[in-house]
This record gives structure tokens, C-alpha cells and sequence, in this order.
């Protein structure tokens, strides 16, 4: 088995942005990206988009991410 290293990056509010599995600044390799909007809510990952209520509620993700109960 061979070992996997990855680099985990992350915004000055210290939430995750990047994975990348050859680069500790995540200039390449990247394997995930997330996005966050100016409320904190995550908005975006890799291949998956989220929408948000007024009042911070998940509304729906793109694609489906299933039932969103609150």
C-alpha cells in the first residue's frame, strides 16, 4: 500500500479551503476546493453548490443533496 500525503489549506478565518495532494501551499494538486460566502456559510465544495436562507438555513444543493429538514 502506498502512503497518500495531503496539504490542508485554509482562509485567515481558518476555515478550509483547498486540499491538495503535492503542494503545502496549495498552488497544485488540488483536489477539493470549498468557498464560503461574507456570512461564513459554505457555500460551494467540489462539484456541490449550497443556497442559503436570509436567515442562514440551508436551502438546497446543487446537485441534490437530498431532504433538508430543519
Amino acid at each position: 500500500t502506498t502512503a497518500t500525503t495531503n496539504f490542508y489549506c485554509y482562509d485567515p478565518l481558518d476555515r478550509l479551503t483547498k486540499v491538495s495532494s503535492s503542494s503545502a501551499t496549495c498552488s497544485s494538486g488540488i483536489t477539493e476546493t470549498n468557498a464560503f460566502d461574507d456570512a461564513g456559510n459554505h457555500t460551494a465544495t467540489t462539484g456541490r453548490t449550497f443556497t442559503y436562507s436570509s436567515t442562514g438555513q440551508l436551502t438546497g444543493c446543487n446537485p441534490s443533496c437530498g431532504t433538508i429538514a430543519h
